[in-house]
């Protein structure tokens, strides 16, 4: 059985997997691996949950949040289509990647192209 939680920040995700964690698989997608503060955190959310069986997908990641999620999680198998060792610029978003992903997926920030 598959199970997708998905929703705006505050829309009870958290809630619901700690309420119906079990001994399958989880997989946590975010469009950017970048510092890896958030990856770390909804990680270390399903594990306090019971979850054992994690893995991470992303599309985009940088250097800095997979040595982060290596070192924190050495459990967690991460996946990525792109990855770049390039530093992150000064709001931590990757520069080869398409802004603040995941801001444009949830809708909460209206996007402008930037010079």
């Amino acid at each position: 059985m598959i199970h997708v939680v998905t929703g705006p920040p505050c829309a009870g995700k958290s809630t619901y997997v700690a309420e119906h964690a079990a001994d399958g698989e989880v997989i946590i997608v975010d469009p950017a691996l970048a510092t890896g503060v958030s990856a770390d955190a909804a990680i270390n959310l399903v594990k306090n949950a019971g979850c054992k069986r994690i893995k991470f997908m992303c599309i985009f990641s940088a250097d800095q949040g997979v040595s982060l999620l290596e070192k924190n999680h050495p459990d967690v198998t991460i996946y990525t289509a792109n990855y770049s060792d390039a530093p992150l610029n000064e709001k931590g978003y990757i520069l080869t990647a398409a802004g603040d992903a995941g801001d444009r997926v949830c809708g909460t920030v209206s996007y402008k192209p930037q010079d």
